[in-house]
Order: C-alpha cells, then structure tokens, then sequence
C-alpha cells in the first residue's frame, strides 16, 4: 500500500529563472537580469536606484513600462499569482476547531491551505454519524476541486478507519477520483508510517 501524495510539479521549483527583459519603470531603464527560483535574493542599491520598483516588478505589484517579467517561458502579466503557490485542501469534521489553524501554522510561504467541512455533531455517535459525514466526502472532494488544491487530506482519524481495513483505500479512491489530486488521510498515514520505519511494538495514548 503506497498513501504517498505527490502534488504537481511548482512552477517555482529550484532550477528556473525568473527574467526581466529590457523593464522601464520610474528609475529602472532598460534592466535586464535574471533571479533563479527557489533561492534567497537579496537587492541592495543606493538610494533611489530602483530597489523597491524591481521588486514590485518581480512580485508582480508593478507592470513596467516597457519590457517585460518572465518565468519559466511566461510572461508574468498573464500568470494568476495565486497559482504559483502549492494548494493543500482539507477535509475535516465540522466540529473540528484545531485542525485547519494547525495546517497554516506549519505550512511554508508558498503554500497555503483550502479547507472543506464535512457535518458532523458533537451528539452524533457511533458508525451513524461517521456515515452521515462520509457521505459528503465525495462532494466535499469536488468543491476543493473547484480550487485547484493541488493534494486532499482527509482530517477524521476515526472516519478513515471505523468500517475496518480496506475502508481506508476505498475512501481516498473516492476522495482522489472526485477531486482528480492525490490524497491521504489520518489512519493510512500512520500505518504506511510504521510500515516505513519497520515498527514492531506499538504503544498508543489516547484522551
């Protein structure tokens, strides 16, 4: 069993160039240059000399006068910003407060996080209201869908389990069908874990 989720390659991965090509804009004339992606940049100049307008330009706030920005081949006037980032979608119980918050704590610069509540009650109990959550998974995987996250994980640990084993590879095939991304979820995570680093004994604490 392989739960692994592999997101589709960024379009800001190390290895590509970010190009300004002949950019006029206030005290920028005639700049070319070339920044490699996924690495740290520095600007520095004196005063004045256009530091604050080429970066404006390579984050996209400015459009030059003349010339263009360009990224692995594309003209950066014509890329929605917002896809340039890696998109993570969640699916998580609607009573749950920590799960989504704990994602944007831990998450990188460039990525964020899409969230999708599926319902549930704090008197529900039992297998009845895992299935009366469950049965939205695969709308709620079609939603996120909508915004091109690039990977779902499925945030109920005792949703992924209850029906016993093999429920959990029948739950991310809906979820990855549905939405057309990898998935993962909380139990099936854990196991392919375990299995990784060859555990034998197992000790669990739970509330």
């Amino acid at each position: 069993m392989n739960q692994t989720a592999t997101p589709r390659p960024s379009p800001l991965a190390p290895g590509g160039w970010l190009e300004i090509l002949g950019a006029r804009h206030n005290n920028l004339k005639n700049i070319n240059a070339r920044i490699p992606l996924g690495t740290l940049t520095v600007v520095t100049g004196t005063s004045g000399s256009g530091k604050s307008s080429l970066v404006q330009l390579i984050i996209g706030l400015l459009q030059p006068d003349s010339g263009n920005v360009r990224t692995l081949g594309r003209d950066l006037a014509s890329c929605d910003l917002q896809s340039l980032r890696k998109r993570i979608g969640v699916m998580v119980p609607s009573t749950n407060t920590t799960f989504e918050a704990d994602f944007q704590l831990v998450a990188p610069p460039d990525v964020t996080i899409h969230g999708q509540r599926l319902w549930l009650t704090n008197e529900a109990a039992g297998a009845a209201g895992m299935d009366r959550m469950n049965a939205e998974v695969e709308s709620g995987a079609r939603y996120l869908a909508t915004a091109r996250v690039d990977v779902v994980a499925y945030g109920c640990t005792t949703g992924s389990f209850y029906r016993g084993p093999g429920w959990d590879r029948e739950m991310l095939e809906v979820i990855r069908r549905a939405a057309g991304v990898p998935a993962v979820a909380t139990s099936p995570s854990v196991v392919e874990a375990l299995r990784f680093f060859g555990a034998r004994r197992v000790s669990v604490a739970t509330p």
